[in-house]
């Protein structure tokens, strides 16, 4: 049988079928390696910048001590990569995401307007969720560190304010993480 292009399809072989069935199988196997686990996805989810009583918004007064080093434990961790192999995240690619992060707040802070800034930097700011899908595609970080950024930058962070916390609490985590990751 010919395909849309003129050439012989093969696709009609029983062998063929079974291979493709095969890579089917397998394309399946590895998106299924890359679902995060239950506990690690309730923990992310139990993030939280505030801590609201009654109508006062106060940041989270453990954010930057205790929940920081409980999410450092958690990216210290070995675990599976988006492509399904094991790997261990690396304080090079934290600071490299950190210095990301630090440089759209200081483009943000030293504007004549940080408000209206950190509007027009906001699409950048989401960015920085594909970049870490993009590293963890690569093995360069595991499917829990790609999880914590997205989870803050696509769901947390909404205001300047709440991008300068998220800011803090990553420098807390660099912070925690020096001796306690690998280089």
């Amino acid at each position: 049988m010919d395909n849309k292009f003129g050439n012989k399809s093969y696709n009609n072989n029983p062998k063929n079928q079974s291979s493709q069935n095969s890579n089917s199988h397998n394309r399946h196997e590895q998106y299924s390696k890359k679902v995060l686990d239950a506990d690690s996805k309730n923990f992310i989810n139990s993030i939280k910048y505030y801590d609201e009583i009654g109508e006062a918004k106060n940041i989270n007064v453990n954010l930057f001590s205790e929940k920081a080093e409980e999410i450092v434990n958690q990216i210290a961790k070995r675990g599976s990569t988006c492509t399904g192999k094991e790997g261990q995240n690396k304080i090079t690619q934290l600071r490299r995401f950190y210095n990301d992060i630090l440089t759209i707040k200081n483009k943000i802070e030293y504007s004549k307007n940080p408000e209206l800034e950190f509007q027009k930097e906001l699409p950048y700011i989401k960015m920085i969720a594909a970049k870490a899908n993009y590293a963890c595609q690569r093995d360069h970080i595991t499917m829990f560190l790609n999880e914590f950024i997205k989870h803050n930058v696509l769901n947390l962070v909404k205001t300047n304010k709440d991008y300068n916390i998220f800011c803090t609490l990553f420098e807390s985590i660099i912070a925690y993480s020096t001796g306690t990751l690998p280089k």
